[in-house]
Parts: C-alpha cells; sequence; structure tokens
C-alpha cells in the first residue's frame, strides 16, 4: 500500500529527474514566539563535494551538497513532517531520494514534539504542528530565492505518526478530543492514548476548542500519512469530506 501510494504521489506531481541533491538549513521565526528549525533539499546542477548533512545517531544520512546553487525552473514542494519525539533528520533518507526525482523537499522541527525540544507544555498544542507547516509554506512561496523554483500548484506533505496527523488536518480533517478521550478510556492499551496523556493535550477548553478548529491548508493538493498517530479521534464526516488525494 505505501509503495503504491508513493508511486500515485510521484505520478500525480511529476518532475524533472535531477542528478545532484542540494542542502540548505535556516530558522524560522513566527510571530507567535515559535522558532523552527528548517532543513531544505533540492536538486541542483552544481558541483561540489556531498557530505552528510545534520547529525543522528539513529539513521545513516544522506549526502547532500550544502548551499549548492537552487536550479532555475519550477519543481513540486514536498513538506515532511517528523513523529513525536523525531527531527527533520528522521526522513533525510526519502527527502534524497524525492529530489532525485525532481522534487523540492523541507522539513522543521516541531517544537514540543521534537528531539531537541521534548517540552510538554509546548507539545500539548497540536494544532501548532499543522500552523508550523503552513508558516513554512508561507516561508518558502514568498521568498524570492525559493517561490522562483517552487511550482505553488504542486504542492504535497507526507507525515509520519505525529505527523501523519498533521497531514491529515491539513487535508481538512477536525479532531474532537472528546471522541478521542471516550476512545482512550475504552482502549487504554493504545500507545496514542497513552502519549496524548502524558503531553495533557486538551486540558482546558481553550485548548479543546483550538483541537477542534479547521486547520487546513488549501495548498496542499496532495498527502501521504505514514503510521499516523492520534486518528482515532478524527471526525468520521471531515475525513469523508477531504477532497485532495491522501492515504
Amino acid at each position: 500500500m505505501l509503495k503504491i501510494a508513493f508511486f500515485i504521489l510521484l505520478t500525480a506531481l511529476p518532475a524533472r529527474a535531477a542528478e545532484a541533491v542540494g542542502f540548505r538549513h535556516f530558522t524560522l521565526s513566527q510571530d507567535h514566539d515559535r522558532t523552527l528549525d528548517v532543513a531544505v533539499w533540492y536538486p541542483t546542477d552544481a558541483a561540489g563535494t556531498p557530505v552528510r548533512q545534520g547529525e543522528d545517531d539513529s539513521f545513516v544520512l544522506q549526502p547532500a551538497i550544502a548551499d549548492a546553487a537552487i536550479p532555475h525552473g519550477l519543481h513540486p514542494l514536498i513538506i515532511l513532517s517528523h513523529g513525536y519525539g523525531g527531527n527533520w533528520t528522521n526522513q533525510d533518507w526519502l527527502a534524497v531520494d524525492l529530489v532525485r526525482h525532481g522534487y523540492i523537499v523541507a522539513a522543521a522541527n516541531h517544537p514540543g514534539t521534537t528531539s531537541s525540544n521534548m517540552n510538554p507544555s509546548v507539545g500539548a498544542r497540536l494544532w501548532e504542528r499543522p500552523r508550523d507547516v503552513s508558516a513554512l509554506l508561507d516561508r518558502l512561496t514568498s521568498d524570492p530565492v525559493w517561490s522562483s523554483a517552487i511550482d505553488a500548484s504542486r504542492i504535497a506533505a507526507i507525515g509520519h505518526s505525529l505527523g501523519g496527523w498533521t497531514v491529515a488536518e491539513l487535508a481538512g480533517g477536525r479532531f474532537d478530543p472528546d471522541a478521542f478521550e471516550k476512545d482512550c478510556r475504552n482502549h487504554k492499551e493504545l500507545i496514542s492514548c497513552g502519549g496524548y496523556l502524558a503531553l495533557g493535550v486538551g486540558r482546558d477548553e481553550t485548548s479543546r476548542a483550538a483541537l477542534r478548529q479547521s486547520l487546513q491548508d488549501a495548498r496542499i493538493k496532495a498527502g501521504v500519512t505514514l503510521d499516523a498517530a492520534v486518528t482515532r479521534g478524527f471526525d468520521v464526516k471531515s475525513l469523508a469530506a477531504v477532497k485532495i488525494p491522501c492515504w
């Protein structure tokens, strides 16, 4: 099923193949005091020696050319969203493979649920994760350096675990904390329920209202969820109303 989903995504958003992979790393400050650590991989024609970008004890990172020239022409964009306790290096292997198919790929560490910042009081604000992706899209599509290389009509998102929940929200899914908590009372063994309680998600009405809101981003035209977490709390009608291809 996963191979089929990626095949459809690749054919639905066709791109030009690339030989070399460029890499850039920067921070993105948002107006509500939430700073994102961002990585971008992209096709490049530049010559240079690829090196492994970032550090990770669990994954063998793929080589890329740091600060290589950004290519001419438009390329589809894919945003990656990591899981609980992860970071942008986790899907480095996927990013590089997508770039070799001609895509630009971007990922940000989500504060509060990333390996470098596991802060429950921050991580409990799950609605901030889809907003992180939207903020990253704002930056990439408004920055002259990137916007001239991105085809804004061909944007997709891929998320793993809690990142899968993030992608479902961006596609139009609406989370219902009441439904999720009721399900957890009947299925306490579920890992998602333990993580939800540990973070303290939805402890007050303000937070619960924020969780119920629509976080859809219409710029995203396709999505893939990989072993998505906390999905049993999605309103079924909202998922049925999702219009974009989403696996």
